[in-house]
């Protein structure tokens, strides 16, 4: 988060030029996040949104070698395709709506509704020393006045590593505090998902459990918030939380 450059007063023209180049060689290789103070908020959404291609130059750097990179909603890869559909597959019962994910119909949710969606932000978590892409997570439901959103979608696809999720998580709310001026972020999980612990781990609390309707469709399976349950009980629920500003957690603790 904090690099230190050489300076003092009596550098020479020729020591400055060297930290200069240095720096700049730096964020050639894509290991910076690279937008124009100029842009207003909502305009540097779209401009990584718009612009992460597997080649692009704007990346958030998250975990020893690892960086999220913005998902390409213009013209969506086939590799970031693929993998957004058999992870998303993969965990199915983790998300309110259960459906086949295919190529297709993914590609199109990408092209269509997160293009347009001034509201949401999709990354890759890549290991760019491995050339891998190890899982996916975004931000989404940002509230232009309030200045606040979801963590969305965080799903780990690849191998385990200790901390990873969390680096990604923290990297991301960083980048939309520094970028996007957000400064409150809150999460919506099922009660039974797994991810419930991590994100208490990381720092996120309870507020509220709102209990859930399943409906049925021709795609699959919808869970609705709904005030009450006919005959009683509540076979699924939604848990609401918020992170508390200023919350810590070291690298160690989540996983």
């Amino acid at each position: 988060e904090i690099v230190t450059l050489p300076l003092w007063s009596a550098m020479d023209d020729a020591a400055l030029q060297s930290v200069v180049d240095a720096v700049r060689s730096y964020g050639a290789k894509g290991r910076v996040s690279i937008t124009t103070r100029a842009e207003r908020p909502v305009e540097r959404l779209r401009h990584a949104k718009w612009g992460g291609s597997p080649d692009s130059d704007i990346t958030v750097p998250a975990y020893p070698g690892v960086v999220l990179r913005p998902v390409d909603t213009r013209s969506p890869s086939v590799q970031d395709v693929s993998h957004l559909s058999t992870w998303r597959n993969k965990h199915v019962k983790s998300f309110l709506s259960e459906f086949d994910a295919t190529p297709d119909r993914t590609r199109r949710w990408l092209s269509e509704a997160v293009q347009n969606d001034d509201s949401k932000i999709l990354f890759m978590i890549e290991d760019r020393h491995l050339g891998e892409v190890l899982g996916y997570i975004g931000i989404a439901a940002i509230d232009w006045q309030q200045l606040s959103a979801e963590a969305d979608s965080v799903v780990r696809g690849g191998q385990r590593r200790p901390g990873l999720m969390s680096a990604a998580l923290r990297a991301l709310l960083a980048w939309g505090e520094r970028e996007l001026g957000l400064v409150a972020y809150s999460v919506r999980v099922l009660a039974d998902n797994p991810a419930l612990q991590f994100y208490e781990k990381f720092g996120f609390r309870e507020m509220r459990r709102i209990p859930l309707m399943a409906e049925r469709s021709v795609d699959g399976l919808v869970w609705r918030e709904a005030k009450s349950v006919p005959g009683g009980g509540h076979p699924r629920e939604l848990v609401y939380m918020v992170l508390p500003v200023g919350s810590q957690v070291r690298p160690e603790e989540v996983s």
